[in-house]
């Protein structure tokens, strides 16, 4: 017979509230001598109320009574205790921390209650212990001037809930397990449902794997946010691009590298670093490679915006130079000019962020936005002190921030000769996010300039003011160049608007350092895997895997610590064993990646070999080009220009390089005169031929004109007569440098060498045309007609 347990006190039915859905059960206490039968009336406080069956209400603290007891009282007291933590959360924090992805403080998990747990952001039972709860209470957070705040009876309730062991609502129905021979087929349709010739443009990225490891739609949409920022971070194309979900859980994208101006070199290059590359057994696998043209078409997401937005692959994918001058080129600017000119707005002070000495800043104006240029320096005594050499200063270092067309930044740094560095020195800046603290071109700067360019204001006007008579000789110039404060703000403030307005069309819209998408989903990306994640990279669940490793002792020496509960594998190790993982759980033939150090001019490799672009349709102008400002017809007979329209190389020191650049163009009776040439090449105004450069100019093939041919410079007129080509149809021009000399040539009918070929030789283009120069000379072609190939070796 059950003996009555220990009370508090015994209290009248009448007073009783009874919970729905009581059931009689039997109560033991924490000793196991003492037992009673009834059902739970309710539970408050650490208080259980129980109404025996003679109909008695009883009282006991929880903590006297069984595990089993307690655990059934959390369970039953879950929901109401949970809805209300959660709500409370969803409230005050959720804004910055999941909703839309948003990742403040790489917590884009707030509402997920067993994550709070697991993170140790909430220790069940101890909530003044409780990383949370210190920093609501301490007023961390929400940050001051956020609303709306918790009340006192929120934060009051959110104590209680970790009090009594931070219980969470049953866990979400489980997830289908989404396969990559899944992901193959339905690539394999995306590629049969479009033309052929476009199936080779289209590449694909996943984060599928994450999703089958359980993350939160929160989570997951602050790796597609990631995706996007970092995609469009490294085009040079004018238009955003969206990657396209493919799936209904939108974890499979496709990207169509035209999109962003890349070439399958350029995918070459970063699939050639990829870790986890199979050759995937079955007939869509097969399909996929075939179709696409690429051994690896697709990527996890994570691992790419991890690798991707730093150094050697962010260098290599935007193609940046590797020096300050060639960058300078790149965008069409000159910073000694635009000083001299008045045209740049400078500004220094004494705290700048990212070191401990002062720094200046320097803005000029680019046809697609701005481009900052900083000075850094390792000391402030003799010429580094700024204050005292306004104009005259020797900087150690710079960095470079610039617009990209599409309206988002681009970086660059650099050492104290302007040469490209991948890391900047700690001895002049430093990023404590790192582990070494090194600045790390791409990625520290996308964080560090989350909402653009950071606000500064100038110190070195108001000092040389102040002390005007210590300047007497520099006052005017100090003046030109470090402009007025309301002019820096404006300056600033439309750089930052133009910047956050890009971002906004992508889908983010909290703009902050601790947030940013792409360095969040880095940093995690380097964590350490759980078993879940680590059975998800692996292509199979968690229990599969734990599974596996009981049959596979050749496994368990790498992934033991997986089959002990909370344990991890660092990234680095299993990338390290990724390969003979893949092997002994037989997910297809491993391909290894390469070691090779990566060649910066990833469009290069493909010129190399010779190999032409074609232009037209939905192709767009390889990344070696720049597109041009005025409208063109893109068909598919080729690219078609108006007339004075020119494209040409982004870059303009073909001075001091041998090359040979080809283009095909196709020709008819209506076309205007066609110009192919070396050196400034922008439209002249008034008649609008390129201007500073030796030029073939290439009449149309009609009665009136008849096909002639004729070589120029600048400022001589018609030119000289050089040949004929009075065919329409398809020819060939080349332009090829060999020290000083340059060659023009045209194949006729693009059939190879025969007698009605035309070419001529500058044997000494620099006496040809003196006014060439190292940023003056790119390689163009235009005017009015259909431009069907393009290519480029040097």
């Amino acid at each position: 017979m059950s003996r009555p347990l220990l009370v508090i006190a015994f209290i009248s039915t009448a007073l009783g509230v009874v919970l729905s859905e009581a059931e009689a059960r039997k109560w033991t206490d924490r000793s196991g001598k003492y037992s009673v039968e009834a059902e739970l009336v309710d539970f408050q406080a650490g208080v259980a109320r129980l109404r025996k069956t003679d109909g008695n209400v009883i009282a006991i603290r929880a903590e006297l009574l069984s595990e089993a007891d307690q655990q059934y009282l959390r369970n039953r007291n879950a929901p109401s205790l949970a809805a209300t933590a959660a709500d409370v959360l969803k409230r005050n924090c959720y804004l910055c921390h999941g909703q839309d992805g948003s990742d403040e403080g790489g917590m884009n998990y707030v509402i997920n209650l067993q994550r709070l747990v697991d993170e140790g952001q909430v220790i069940a039972g101890e909530a003044d212990h409780s990383p949370l709860m210190r920093r609501i209470e301490g007023g961390e957070m929400p940050p001051e001037g956020e609303t709306p705040r918790p009340t006192t009876e929120e934060v009051a309730a959110l104590k209680k809930w970790i009090a009594e062991g931070a219980p969470h609502d049953a866990a979400p129905q489980p997830r289908s397990f989404v396969a990559v021979e899944k992901l193959q087929k339905t690539i394999q349709a995306d590629l049969e449902a479009m033309d052929e010739r476009d199936r080779r443009h289209m590449r694909y990225l996943s984060i599928t794997h994450l999703y089958n490891a359980g993350l939160s739609e929160d989570e997951l949409q602050t790796f597609r946010l990631a995706l996007a920022k970092l995609l469009n971070s490294l085009s040079w194309e004018r238009e955003l691009v969206s990657p396209a979900p493919l799936n209904a859980v939108s974890t499979l994208f496709r990207i169509d590298l035209r999109d962003l101006r890349w070439s399958a070199a350029t995918w070459s290059q970063i699939a050639a670093r990829y870790p986890y590359g199979v050759r995937h057994p079955g007939r869509a696998a097969d399909e996929v490679r075939r179709g696409a043209g690429a051994e690896i078409p697709l990527l996890h997401g994570d691992w790419f915006v991890a690798e991707a937005s730093r150094p050697p692959l962010y260098h290599a994918i935007l193609q940046l130079p590797p020096t300050r001058e060639e960058l300078e080129s790149l965008l069409r600017i000159d910073f000694a000019q635009n000083i001299r000119q008045d045209r740049a707005a400078r500004a220094g002070f004494q705290d700048s962020g990212v070191s401990e000495h002062p720094r200046i800043i320097e803005r000029h104006r680019t046809s697609d936005g701005a481009c900052w240029l900083s000075y850094d320096f390792a000391g402030n005594t003799g010429d580094r002190n700024f204050f005292v050499h306004p104009l005259d200063f020797k900087a150690d270092g710079s960095e470079v921030i610039f617009s990209l067309p599409n309206g988002l930044l681009a970086y660059m740094v650099f050492d104290a000769e302007s040469k490209r560095l991948d890391k900047a020195p700690t001895s002049i800046v430093k990023d404590t996010t790192q582990v070494d603290a090194a600045v790390v071109n791409g990625i520290s700067c996308m964080r560090c300039h989350a909402a653009g360019i950071i606000p500064k204001r100038d110190e070195v006007r108001p000092h040389v003011a102040a002390s005007a008579r210590a300047f007497v000789d520099q006052r005017d110039a100090v003046d030109a160049l470090y402009v007025p404060d309301d002019q820096l703000q404006q300056l600033i403030g439309e750089d930052r608007r133009r910047f956050s307005e890009a971002l906004g069309r992508l889908g983010i819209t909290r703009l902050s350092a601790q947030g940013e998408p792409v360095f969040n989903t880095a940093r995690r990306f380097r964590e350490s895997l759980g078993a879940d994640l680590a059975a998800a990279e692996l292509d199979m669940t968690t229990a599969e895997l734990q599974k596996r490793l009981d049959q596979h002792v050749s496994l368990q020496r790498v992934l033991g610590p997986l089959r002990v509960a909370g344990g991890s594998i660092g990234r680095d190790a299993f990338d390290e064993f990724f390969g003979k993982l893949a092997a002994e759980l037989r997910m297809g033939q491993y391909i290894a990646p390469s070691t090779a150090p990566i060649d910066d001019a990833g469009e290069d490799r493909s010129r190399e070999s010779g190999r032409l672009f074609d232009l037209g349709g939905r192709n767009r102008l390889p990344s070696f080009l720049e597109p041009p400002r005025a409208a063109v017809i893109s068909d598919k007979n080729g690219l078609r220009l108006p007339g004075s329209t020119y494209v040409r190389t982004r870059l303009g020191n073909y001075m001091t390089k041998d090359f040979v650049f080809e283009v095909v163009y196709k020709s008819s009776e209506h076309d205007g005169v066609l110009f192919f040439g070396f050196g400034e090449g922008l439209p002249e105004p008034g008649f609008g031929e390129p201007t500073a450069s030796i030029k073939l100019k290439i009449h149309p093939p009609n009665a009136q004109h008849k096909g002639v041919v004729r070589i120029s410079r600048g400022g001589d007129g018609g030119g000289n007569a050089v040949g004929e080509v009075r065919k329409t149809g398809v020819h060939r021009v080349t332009i090829a440098k060999q020290g000083d000399s340059l060659t023009f040539s045209i194949d006729v009918d693009n059939d190879g060498p025969t007698s009605d070929d035309v070419e001529r030789t500058l044997p000494d283009f620099k006496s040809y045309a003196p006014y060439l120069h190292e940023k003056n000379t790119h390689l163009y072609f235009g005017g009015a007609g259909a431009f069907t190939q393009v290519g480029l070796a040097d």
